[in-house]
């Protein structure tokens, strides 16, 4: 046996594996008192849709279709095993976890095979550091949210275009795209890649397969695709405000309290004749577009680039729920274990990260086999509540931001513009002495 294992080493996940599904699948078998509302809307819809139709969900749904399957067979499972669709029963609140929890199994292991290049060591820290991520945990199993799935396709996406498999990372990103819109933030760093490195004929044979791939998941919604493109399109603009409980820079300037629909500034508001709104998506796509020059001019930057625009998505645009960060710590941990400080960088963002879900979210203290970690929990709730922690959660993920980004993606960038300056110095004094 003990020879075996030896010879297969990559076994070492399967033990991990099963003590992340036993601590989850714990935790979300936990009643809840107080359903939330995302949970209880999508259990509406896949029982709208076993009902009808899935295309019949396209009235005032405003999810992209591809998570439509994901809550129709959640509705079939939890009519055909307890025959009860009542909203908000325990029965659908287990059920409707399993898929985010299973997704973030397989980005575990996803990450633990990606680091194996590095040892096996590093491949179980890194695989461990996501799956018992506390935030992620929080996100997923308590809160039963579904960044887990899409994440997991963008994080399949990202290691097939570095392993240069083009067509299958863009199959990839589109299925992230057709889960959650939050990941078409990524495209531009494909688009990019597949510029660089592929010529036009080849470019355009993979957009047609995409093309014919979209098509067939989007079969059911065809006789709806103009619902469903409209539906997309209202998500802009359809939260007016700077912040959606996103500790940014954005809650620090402009927002007083979470929840923030009560207490902060419209993004519609304008500045110097330019809205908050256009402000953040400027200074998004400004820093996307440094981004993609430096992958364009070296491509080692993927990763990084990668983890980049994963975190700026969360920091620069308005209107972001306090879930977008979630994406950046399974992209940010392929590159955080070569650097200390990038385990620093990653440990913070997890603590702000969970307070933040927390502020959003609050814990609801209802005791099991977890109780000293509910108790932990309900505690850290308690903190993040009092006086301006909020403010000071926004300024700590601010300054983090900014450290990351200059020693990191815009290292090289920022060094490059030291040496212009230096230049440009030289020649003023050179001038100055030929006068």
């Amino acid at each position: 046996m003990s020879r075996f294992l030896t010879q297969n080493r990559s076994l070492v996940i399967l033990p991990v594996a099963l003590i992340f599904l036993a601590v989850n699948v714990t935790f979300i078998s936990i009643p809840n008192p107080q359903p939330y509302v995302d949970i209880v809307a999508q259990e509406g819809w896949g029982n709208d849709a076993l009902r009808n139709s899935l295309s019949s969900l396209y009235g005032g749904v405003d999810y992209p279709p591809l998570y439509m399957y994901a809550l129709y067979f959640n509705a079939w499972l939890n009519h055909h095993l307890t025959n009860d669709s009542g909203p908000g029963t325990f029965p659908y609140m287990f059920i409707s976890r399993m898929i985010p929890v299973l997704c973030d199994l397989l980005i575990g292991c996803v990450l633990f095979f990606a680091l194996r290049k590095w040892g096996l060591k590093s491949a179980v820290v890194g695989a461990s550091l996501y799956l018992f991520n506390p935030a992620i945990m929080y996100d997923t199993s308590y809160w039963g949210q579904v960044d887990s799935v899409y994440t997991l396709f963008l994080l399949l996406s990202l290691q097939s275009l570095e392993g240069k498999k083009y067509f299958l990372s863009t199959l990839y990103a589109s299925v992230a795209v057709l889960t959650k819109l939050q990941a078409f933030f990524f495209v531009p760093i494909l688009a990019i890649v597949l510029i660089s490195n592929l010529r036009v004929k080849r470019i355009l044979g993979i957009v047609l397969g995409d093309v014919i791939f979209v098509t067939a998941i989007m079969f059911p919604f065809i006789g709806v695709v103009g619902n469903i493109a409209s539906n997309m399109f209202s998500n802009f603009g359809q939260y007016p405000y700077v912040t959606m409980n996103a500790l940014n820079p954005w809650f620090l300037l402009f927002s007083y309290a979470i929840p923030v629909f009560k207490q902060c500034m419209r993004d519609t508001n304008m500045v110097y004749g330019i809205s908050f709104r256009m402000v953040g998506y400027l200074a998004f796509a400004a820093y996307t577009g440094l981004v993609m020059y430096q992958i364009r001019k070296d491509e080692r930057n993927l990763l990084l680039g990668s983890a980049s625009i994963a975190f700026a998505s969360f920091m620069l645009p308005t209107e972001i729920h306090e879930r977008y960060l979630f994406p950046f710590f399974p992209l940010f941990l392929l590159i955080a274990l070569r650097k200390r400080e990038h385990i620093g960088v990653y440990t913070i963002l997890t603590i702000t990260y969970l307070l933040n879900l927390m502020l959003a979210s609050p814990f609801g203290g209802f005791y099991s086999i977890f109780y000293f970690v509910q108790e932990a929990l309900t505690a850290i709730g308690r903190f993040a509540l009092l006086g301006n922690s909020p403010r000071i959660i926004a300024a700590i993920n601010t300054f983090v931001f900014v450290y990351f980004s200059a020693t990191g993606i815009f290292s090289q960038l920022i060094k490059n513009g030291r040496h212009l300056l230096l230049l440009g110095r030289r020649i003023v004094q050179n001038l100055q002495k030929v006068k």
